[in-house]
């Protein structure tokens, strides 16, 4: 019960942080961004097979990964999060963290 509650509270701030960095973006986009969030820290690594294992869909792995590939070579998401960036790492430290410093702002 208590494992259930901190996962769903886990989702939830990652729901919320997601939208405030992806703002702007599509909702497949925006999607997207969650999901990367989620299995980045659900597998601690930012490799996308390792992602994609993290979302544990019910389609093969080899297509959850071409999905990530895919989205992850779209130049709006890269716009909209590097713009968003410097927002995080000013709020962060002061200093450029990169996506450590918003990797860490989720825990």
């Amino acid at each position: 019960m208590i494992i259930q509650q901190i996962g769903r509270k886990l989702r939830e701030h990652i729901h919320k942080f997601s939208g405030e960095v992806s703002g702007g973006l599509c909702k497949a986009r925006r999607r997207f961004v969650e999901e990367m969030i989620y299995g980045i820290q659900a597998r601690g690594s930012v490799r996308l097979t390792e992602v994609a294992r993290a979302l544990d869909e019910p389609i093969s792995l080899k297509k959850t990964h071409g999905r990530l590939c895919r989205n992850l070579s779209d130049p709006a998401i890269v716009r909209s999060m590097l713009g968003r960036w410097s927002i995080w790492e000013k709020f962060e430290t002061g200093a450029r963290t990169g996506l450590a410093g918003v990797i860490i702002y989720v825990k």
